[in-house]
This record gives structure tokens, sequence and C-alpha cells, in this order.
């Protein structure tokens, strides 16, 4: 592989990242995209010719890649329990024009329940097996005329129950949610670990907080591999490749 030490030292600086911030990559995205937008509007009008056309060149490019709704970015923020839909309320008015607006947050709703189905549906298969098997196990220990154990009877029916119990409520999980309102943090709001409060939620919302963790884990970015990889060739190359991670990522910071 072409610089293959380069490739190294960048693969390290993500993976340090991730085990000393535990920071999402979706984290704050949403909001730094309606702010940027916010920005160009205003410069783009900017009494200086030279500033306004500049902001205007910016804006094309904003909008090739921001024009439309990331549904990946949007879901990921309704998923964090401290923005829902609010967030979407509050930035899609200042990002879009109001018919845009609206059409885009149908848009993210129609895609919100509709990945929510599908593990409600996974859900369902799998509850429906554990079902059958409990109440096939049990009518076979009858039938045999066996002595069950009490506790251990106990313990099946308990199981029997949790599995019965909760595949009917499972479908009301994301309204729930989405009814309830936001995590209102009371540490430092970088500090929040939205995977860990999912953690600490899955028994209230066992399916939902599994469609989040493999949604929230997700790398959200719209820069190609490739041109990540040659930008660290720019920084680390064959005489600087024993950069520390901290030199490495300050350096790399210019090129983003």
């Amino acid at each position: 592989m072409d610089n293959a030490t380069s490739n190294d030292v960048a693969i390290r600086v993500v993976r340090e990242n991730f085990q000393v911030t535990r920071e999402l990559i979706y984290a704050g995205k949403l909001f730094h995209v309606c702010l940027i937008k916010i920005m160009l509007d205003k410069k783009s009008e900017d009494e200086d010719d030279f500033i306004r056309n500049i902001v205007r060149k910016m804006k094309e490019k904003f909008n090739k890649y921001r024009g439309e709704c990331n549904l990946l970015m949007v879901v990921a923020a309704v998923l964090d329990p401290r923005l829902k839909m609010k967030v979407i309320q509050w930035s899609f008015p200042k990002m879009y024009p109001h018919h845009e607006a609206w059409a885009n947050t149908v848009i993210v709703w129609d895609a919100l329940y509709e990945v929510y189905g599908e593990y409600v549906n996974s859900s369902k298969a799998s509850t429906v097996a554990r079902a059958s098997t409990s109440v096939g196990d049990g009518l076979q220990v009858v039938g045999e005329g066996a002595t069950v154990d009490r506790a251990e009877g106990l313990d099946d029916f308990t199981n029997f129950m949790d599995v019965v119990e909760t595949f009917e409520p499972s479908k009301y999980e994301l309204d729930f949610y989405l009814g309830k309102g936001c995590h209102k943090c009371v540490e430092d709001l970088d500090a929040f670990d939205a995977l860990q409060w999912w953690k600490a939620n899955s028994t209230k919302y066992p399916i939902l907080s599994t469609m989040a963790h493999e949604i929230l884990a997700i790398l959200i970015t719209t820069v190609a591999s490739e041109s990540a990889f040659s930008a660290r060739s720019r920084v680390v190359d064959t005489y600087r490749s024993l950069l520390s991670l901290d030199t490495v990522e300050m350096l790399q910071s210019r090129f983003y």
C-alpha cells in the first residue's frame, strides 16, 4: 500500500482519539452545520465585495455537500437524548426555506419510524422463537410427568413473562422516547456519553437502545478516506514518521 507509514500514523491517531475521548463522530455535527449555514447566509450579503464573493463560493461548496438532508446525521442527532426532535425543529428552519424544512422534517420522521420498524420486526421474530421454545419445553416436561424443581420452574416462568410482556409494548418505545422531554445535562455537555445513557436505559427501551447503539457508533463523514489519508502524507513523510500523536493531530488540523 502506498504511504503505508503515513496510513499507520493516521489510523493510530484516530484510534487514540476514540480511546481517550470516547467522543462520537456525529456529536454536535448538526449544530455545527446549522451555525455554519447561518454564518454563510449572513456574510454572503456583506458590504465588502471581496468577502461577499468569497463567501458565496463557500456557500456553493456548502450546498454541494450539505444542501440535501443527511438522514444518518439527523437520525443520529434525534437519538441523542439531549436533542431528540427538538433539534430538528430548531435547525431546519434556519437551514432550509419553509417548504423544504417541512418536507425534510417529514422525511426524517418517516425514515426514523421505518428504521425502527425494521428493528421491531427483527425483535418480534426473535421473541416468537424464544416464546415457542419456552412453551414447547414446558409442554414436554408436563407430558412426561417429570418433577420440575420449583425454583427452576419459577425462573422459567419469569423468563417467559419477560418475553411475552415486552413483546407488544416494544412498538411504543419510539413514541414514548420522543414524547418525553429532552435529557438535561447537569455536568459538562462535552462529558455526556450518549451510548452510556442508552446502556443505562436499555431496560426501558430494549429495542430502541439496540438501534441507538448501532446508529450512534457509525462514523459520519463526507470526506473520502483516500482524501483523509492523502492529507496525512503532507504531515507525516519519511523524515517525520516518528512525530507524536499530539503533534500529528495538531498539524493535521490545518487541513480541515
